[in-house]
């Protein structure tokens, strides 16, 4: 089950399983954001707190007041993780659903989802260990919201002299700065003293990538690329105290749940509420590496995940010259946008497409290695990512260089920062299927918000996307679900010259 974190507008993904992923399932928040009727007015007043308190910590321009909206914020997610350990509202959803013949079926599958995330959240432990876990929680989102202000307010930053250095079109991203210079008069012993002028360069991620696309010094681009990547260091001890309390609360969640219990549970799961088979099935000889290795077949699997499909769809429209041309005009003449212009732009933005799905894979590696199982010792982070980039990546690692410290999506994702990519797939397949031929008719828009939007977190995703765009566009591998990724490739240009079909499989 995928929750929303408690940190309200920043989403967290969780585990289906209890790995070293895990961040702790936050029931009230999901509650609150998925289902307001399944509680009343409670999570909406406790949701309308934390939407304002983060609004203003985010766009208020007044320091003090975003301090205030912090303290608030922090102490409303403590109240949250409060309520998510309450017995009384877990007994009150466990009632619920057992009382599922009185329910809608869109009440039914959110009585089932809170009640499966109170319990990811601990609610059965002893009151010693329900204690520690909601100490973790809290360290977490302190950790969290820590590791993004360190980004805001070090960035760090460059000087370069001479001016000359820095092309023109780049000056009003740059701080003007200037020195003091001394030299010796020809013929003279005395000293002469200018100002020489130079910039400061900030290596905040826009100002970054723009200096390293468009900066001809070699050196200046070092530079900047170096030190960009290398601050905050205080993230570095905040990155290793992250990933220690999510492993902790990991491990104290999963005590409870030994294997043998957790296969139990999911037959009761499977059985009753689907109506599948979950049974064990008998090896051949050689095809296990080890006794205790079990086969399973588990037919419709209780598997979800929360994609950002909608928003990958929408920047199809967003490069299509049939909507653009709707809209798009020139803001002096009300000259249409070329359709040549669009195609450039395309072009321009398909020229290293190879390059930027080897980046996302390779961040996808990162969040999983780094929140993923633990070794029993502890494991530097650098030197992970570094040998991850050898591994997996054409770039030449440049020592020194710290990326994983100001990469923020590490802290919202919590090993699923694969779903982006799956977003997509789907997306892609969505797209080619049911949006290609006229993405603007009322037909393809009926098919989009009866079978897909209008059904919101009542049905599974994997229903919806199959519903939607006929079935193909996902299955289901090693008990979880995968997209067909043809189509993607096939935009991306990466498969062309392919003969055959491609197969897909996750390792």
């Amino acid at each position: 089950m995928m929750g929303v974190s408690s940190s309200g507008p920043g989403k967290s993904s969780s585990s289906s399983s209890y790995s070293s992923s895990s961040s702790g399932s936050s029931s009230l928040s999901s509650m609150s954001w998925s289902h307001p009727s399944a509680h009343g007015g409670a999570g909406l007043e406790v949701c309308s707190v934390v939407d304002s308190a983060e609004f203003c910590r985010n766009t208020h321009p007044d320091r003090e007041f975003i301090t205030e909206a912090c303290k608030a914020s922090m102490r409303m997610n403590e109240y949250m993780h409060y309520l998510n350990t309450n017995n009384s509202l877990y007994d009150a959803v466990k009632k619920a659903e057992q009382d599922s013949h009185l329910l809608t079926v869109e009440a039914r599958r959110a009585a089932h989802s809170l009640r499966i995330d109170f319990e990811k959240g601990g609610i059965h432990l002893c009151a010693e260990k329900l204690d520690r876990v909601n100490q973790l929680n809290v360290a977490i989102f302190k950790l969290s919201r820590e590791f993004g202000e360190n980004i805001t307010t070090d960035p760090g930053h460059v000087d370069v002299f001479p001016a000359s250095r820095i092309p023109k079109n780049l000056h009003h991203l740059i701080k003007p700065i200037y020195r003091c210079t001394s030299a010796t008069l020809k013929g003279s012993l005395k000293q002469s003293s200018s100002k020489e002028k130079g910039f400061q360069i900030t290596t905040e991620p826009r100002t970054l990538s723009s200096i390293l696309q468009c900066v001809p010094d070699e050196e200046v681009r070092k530079m900047v690329y170096v030190q960009g990547n290398s601050v905050p260091h205080a993230n570095i001890e905040v990155l290793d105290k992250l990933i220690a309390s999510r492993h902790e609360l990991a491990q104290i969640v999963s005590s409870y749940f030994p294997l043998p219990q957790c296969i139990e549970g999911l037959k009761v799961l499977v059985e009753s509420l689907f109506g599948a088979a979950f049974l064990c099935i008998p090896m051949a000889p050689g095809e296990s590496w080890h006794p205790d290795v079990l086969k399973m077949s588990l037919h419709h699997p209780d598997e979800k995940i929360i994609l950002s499909i909608v928003m990958e769809l929408l920047m199809y429209y967003a490069w299509d010259y049939r909507v653009l041309k709707r809209f798009g005009r020139h803001y002096s003449t009300g000259e249409i946008i070329p359709e040549k212009l669009v195609k450039s732009m395309l072009g321009a933005r398909d020229m290293f497409a190879a390059t930027e799905l080897q980046r996302q894979i390779f961040y996808a590696l990162v969040d999983q290695t780094l929140f993923g199982e633990q070794p029993p010792s502890p494991r530097d982070t650098s030197s992970i990512v570094a040998e991850l980039k050898r591994q997996h990546t054409s770039w030449k690692h440049v020592e020194g260089t710290r990326w994983q410290i100001r990469f923020s999506h590490l802290i919202n994702y919590g090993a699923g920062y694969y779903s982006y990519l799956y977003a997509k797939c789907f997306a892609a397949n969505i797209w080619q299927k049911l949006c290609l031929e006229d993405p603007l008719s009322l037909a393809t828009g009926n098919a989009l918000r009866t079978k897909f939007l209008m059904h919101g977190g009542a049905k599974e995703p994997a229903d919806l996307l199959n519903d939607l765009a006929t079935d193909g566009i996902v299955r289901y591998s090693k008990g979880g679900i995968i997209p067909d990724i043809t189509n993607y490739l096939d935009e991306l240009k990466i498969l062309e010259d392919r003969q055959e079909p491609l197969k897909y499989e996750i390792q």
